[in-house]
């Protein structure tokens, strides 16, 4: 996690991932004259969102695609894709948490996140739950077992 960017170099990459602006996160990451960190916290300081999990939270697939891309050679991808925040909330938690995406939307993230194949399934929230104990409060177990046992 990086901590080096101006708030208002944060609140582009807040503003982008939180409404799905995908050009403009683009442009963030990759103009060579902004330099900006995927990896930067740039929630509350000490809350430990990245653009990551707000983009995971709001339901912003496209965003997602473009970062998991984006981060595909990082040689930490497996941490940053797995980065807690203070409740110990990963991006796909995030996902999986939300109150503000539907069923179906949750379940695409949550494919996307299992097919970069970087998912920490020992991880808990600071509340000491799994993934596995999330998804059966949030009606999402059946799907995700289905998922993790799949063949291909």
């Amino acid at each position: 996690m990086t901590m080096k960017h101006t708030i208002k170099e944060k609140m582009e990459l807040y503003t982008s991932s939180t409404k799905g602006k995908l050009e403009e996160l683009k442009d963030a990451l990759t103009n060579p004259s902004k330099n900006l960190s995927p990896t930067e916290e740039i929630s509350k300081q000490g809350y430990y969102w990245t653009i990551l999990h707000y983009a995971s939270h709001y339901g912003h697939y496209d965003v997602l695609i473009f970062l998991i891309e984006y981060l595909d050679d990082h040689p930490d991808k497996y941490e940053i894709f797995n980065m807690q925040t203070t409740e110990g909330k990963t991006p796909l938690f995030c996902a999986v948490l939300s109150g503000d995406i539907k069923l179906v939307e949750k379940q695409r993230i949550i494919k996307l996140w299992f097919d970069t194949n970087c998912i920490d399934l020992s991880l808990r929230k600071q509340t000491g739950e799994d993934l596995l104990q999330l998804a059966k409060k949030n009606k999402l177990y059946e799907f995700i077992v289905e998922y993790c046992l799949r063949e291909d």
